[in-house]
């Protein structure tokens, strides 16, 4: 099974191509500075709704912000 993740170091360079602060970023993406922090440390699930503002505010389809991990299915 195939695991969609939000792959924190492209979110990193995304931000950083901006030019501007992390709490701006927060900020555009309606989300608290600290929720911001905590998905620059690691890949995570992220809700559709702020994959697809990220999206929006960073000009990049959606599958590029995400990292894919194969899982060994539980027998």
């Amino acid at each position: 099974m195939t695991t969609a993740l939000l792959d924190h170091e492209k979110l990193k360079a995304a931000i950083d191509q901006t030019g501007l602060t992390k709490k701006a970023c927060a900020a555009e993406l309606s989300i608290s500075s600290r929720r911001l922090r905590v998905l620059r440390q690691t890949d995570c699930n992220v809700s559709t709704s702020l994959l697809y503002r990220m999206s929006l505010f960073f000009q990049t389809p959606m599958e590029s912000l995400l990292a894919f991990r194969e899982e060994d299915p539980k027998e």
